[in-house]
């Protein structure tokens, strides 16, 4: 994309989570071998100025056996605002 505006919209990038965050779900469920029984997440806008993409987000994925993967990534707060 030309525009680096662009990406802030999930529908033309995926968000970070998509981008960047899935695979080390990926890399738990590979190593686990299984997936996920439950999940718990939250997130919020804090310093983007356009888009509907989130700063922030947390996730806690609970698999079986009781194991507990927390992913988590936010904007740096030295971050330009976007």
């Amino acid at each position: 994309m030309d525009d680096p505006r662009l990406v802030q919209w999930r529908w033309l990038s995926g968000d970070h989570v998509v981008e960047q965050h899935v695979h080390n779900v990926d890399v738990v469920n590979w190593v686990l071998k299984t997936h996920p029984i439950k999940a718990s997440a939250m997130g919020s806008r804090h310093r983007r100025k356009q888009g509907d993409q989130y700063d922030f987000f947390c996730a806690d994925l609970i698999y079986p056996a009781r194991f507990t993967f927390t992913a988590s990534a936010g904007r740096s707060p030295t971050s330009r605002p976007m």
